[in-house]
């Protein structure tokens, strides 16, 4: 190895990664206030991650991007996701969409 090339574990300049901590609240539709107490409570304690599972099929959930978007929209710093993106029924270029007209809501909160 050469003076001017350093493996990522010696240099001691770069950026080390932080880890970052979530839950998963469940979908159902019948604990919608629990789901927004918990993406409350986990906002204020600094968790990093809310993460809510895309199961579109099944009657007993919301549907998951109106619900994280929901979500996202009561919470302040918290970051949602799906922890489940089920391809086959939510069109790749739509789900996209959907992410990304997230994104740009989340940031004018």
């Amino acid at each position: 190895m050469s003076s001017s090339t350093t493996s990522p574990s010696s240099n001691n300049n770069k950026s080390q990664l932080k880890p970052l901590f979530g839950i998963t609240i469940n979908p159902n539709a019948d604990e919608s206030d629990l789901a927004f107490e918990l993406a409350r409570k986990s906002d204020k304690l600094g968790i990093d991650l809310i993460s809510i599972q895309d199961h579109p099929y099944n009657g007993s959930f919301f549907d998951t991007w109106t619900l994280i978007t929901a979500l996202a929209m009561c919470t302040g710093h918290i970051h949602v996701m799906t922890n489940v993106a089920d391809i086959p029924i939510r069109h790749p270029p739509l789900l996209a969409k959907s992410a990304a007209t997230l994104d740009i809501l989340k940031r004018d909160v």
